[in-house]
C-alpha cells in the first residue's frame, strides 16, 4: 500500500501598490529634470557635447519632455552647426509639447539659414497664429519679404511689427530705406525722424536723413544730420566724406579739410586688407 501524498499548489500574486508605482514615475520626472536643467546650464557655458549627453539623458528618463528636445535643436543648430538634427529636435519639441510661437522662430531660423524660405515662411505664418504679437515672427518674415524683392509684402510686415511696437528700430529704418528706394523722399524722412526720436543714437537713421537732405539741395540740414551721425559714431567714413564735400560747397575750407581728414584716418587701408 502506498501512501499519495497531494501537495497543493498555491498562486503567488504580487499586488503592486499604486502609491509604488506614482512615486517611481514621480522619482524619474524628477531625475529627468535634473538631467535637463544640468543640460541647460552646460549650453549657456557653451560646453555642447556636454549639454547633449545631458539632455539625451533627460530624454531617456522622460522621453515626453518636450523642452529637452527644444534646448537640444538649439545646442545642434547654435553649437554644432547641425541644421538637420537640430529641425528634428525642434519638430519633436513641438509634437509633444503645446504650440510655441519661440519654437517655431527657431525652427524658422534653421530653415532661413538653409535658404529655405518657402518652408521659413509658413513657420513664421503659424507663429504669428499662436501669437500676433511676436516681434521675431514679424521681423524676420518683413525680412524675408526684403530678401525676395517682394517690396509691397516687406512694408505690410513692417508696418504690422510697429503696430506692435511704435518704436522698433528695424522697421522704422527699413521702411524709410523702402521708401527711399520707391522715390517717396517724403515717407523715408518721416520714419527716420520717428526714429532718430525715438533712438537718437542710431547712426545709420542719421547718415540717410543727411543723404535725402542732400539729394533735397538742402546742405545745411544735410551737414547736421551727419554731424548727428558722427556724433553717435565717430568712424563714419562716409559722413566724413559727405561733410568734407558739403563744406566745400558751403565754402567753410577749413571744415572741409579737417573732415577730408577725418575720412583719409578712417578709410579701411584697402592695400593693408588685400593682404590680410
Amino acid at each position: 500500500l502506498s501512501l499519495i501524498t497531494s501537495v497543493p499548489l498555491f498562486c503567488l500574486v504580487v499586488f503592486v501598490s499604486p502609491v509604488d508605482v506614482s512615486a517611481a514615475s514621480s522619482a524619474s520626472s524628477d531625475s529627468a529634470r535634473r538631467s535637463y536643467e544640468r543640460g541647460v546650464t552646460l549650453f549657456r557655458e557653451g560646453n555642447a557635447d556636454g549639454a547633449i549627453e545631458a539632455l539625451k539623458k533627460a530624454l531617456a528618463q522622460n522621453p515626453k519632455l518636450a523642452e529637452a528636445y527644444h534646448v537640444l535643436g538649439l545646442v545642434y543648430f547654435q553649437n554644432k552647426r547641425n541644421p538637420d538634427e537640430a529641425i528634428q529636435a525642434y519638430k519633436q519639441s513641438l509634437k509633444l509639447g503645446p504650440a510655441s510661437a519661440e519654437i517655431l522662430n527657431d525652427l524658422a531660423d534653421v530653415y532661413l539659414a538653409q535658404g529655405r524660405g518657402s518652408d521659413a515662411e509658413g513657420v513664421l505664418r503659424q507663429a504669428l497664429d499662436i501669437a500676433p504679437g511676436n516681434e521675431e515672427a514679424h521681423l524676420d518674415l518683413a525680412r524675408l519679404y526684403d530678401a525676395r524683392h517682394d517690396r509691397a509684402n516687406a512694408v505690410k510686415m513692417y508696418q504690422s511689427l510697429l503696430r506692435v511696437r511704435p518704436d522698433h528700430a528695424d522697421a522704422l529704418y527699413h521702411l524709410a530705406s523702402l521708401y527711399d528706394s520707391q522715390g517717396d523722399l517724403k515717407l523715408a524722412r518721416e520714419y527716420l525722424s520717428r526714429l532718430t526720436q525715438a533712438n537718437p543714437g542710431h547712426a545709420d537713421a542719421w547718415y540717410l536723413l543727411g543723404r535725402l537732405a542732400e539729394r533735397g539741395n538742402d546742405l545745411n540740414a544735410a551737414a547736421a544730420a551727419f554731424k548727428e551721425a558722427i556724433a553717435v559714431k565717430a568712424d563714419l567714413v562716409d559722413a566724413h566724406y559727405n561733410l568734407s564735400q558739403l563744406y566745400a560747397q558751403l565754402g567753410d575750407m577749413e571744415k572741409a579739410a579737417e573732415h577730408q581728414s577725418l575720412h583719409a584716418k578712417y578709410k579701411p587701408d584697402d592695400t593693408a586688407r588685400g593682404q590680410a
